[in-house]
């Protein structure tokens, strides 16, 4: 009988921003997808590929989330509510299939945040979501990669408090 293999959480791959390396692509974390069903999204998630733990966080008139730990991606669908950001809705699947709708990335420390928003900038990328959350411990932006990509790039900078905001994700 072949030996199953056993997988654990591990600490997000995080990498320094770089002006030699590919910034965009450094300290991949999260694939998020979006669905017009949580529910049937979750439950499609666990038939076909195993994720049956999920994290839920329900408001119906922003956005509700699953979040999920498959090996060391975590799996993020959104519930888009009808107050949620624009780019939340384009393109939302019907009858709780997924769609990919952003690739997460993680940035190590605020210095290369910094770089990163720099590089953003320099290049005139698009950025349609933008802010900081938690008394600024957790900053995010998604970069407009749709044209090249077909999804958005999201990246968080967390710090503080916020570096245990997925210590509750369980792992499948």
């Amino acid at each position: 009988m072949p030996l199953l293999a056993e997988f654990r959480t591990i600490a997000p791959r995080m990498s320094a921003i770089s002006d030699t390396a590919a910034p965009l692509f450094n300290g991949l974390y999260q694939m998020g997808f979006v669905t017009d069903d949580l529910d049937a999204a979750q439950e499609r998630l666990g038939r076909r590929f195993g994720i049956t733990r999920f994290r839920v966080k329900l408001d119906p008139e922003r956005m509700s989330t699953a979040h999920a730990f498959a090996g060391d991606m975590m799996v993020e669908i959104i519930k888009p509510g009808p107050a949620a950001n624009a780019v939340y809705h384009e393109n939302v699947p019907t009858g709780g299939a997924v769609r990919l709708h952003h690739l997460g990335y993680r940035v190590p420390d605020v210095e290369n945040w910094d770089r990163l928003i720099a590089q953003i900038e320099r290049e005139g990328w698009a950025t349609p979501v933008r802010g900081a959350v938690m008394e600024g411990h957790l900053r995010f932006v998604y970069v407009d990669t749709l044209a090249d990509l077909g999804i958005y790039q999201e990246y968080v900078c967390l710090t503080g408090p916020a570096m245990h905001l997925y210590d509750d994700v369980p792992a499948n």
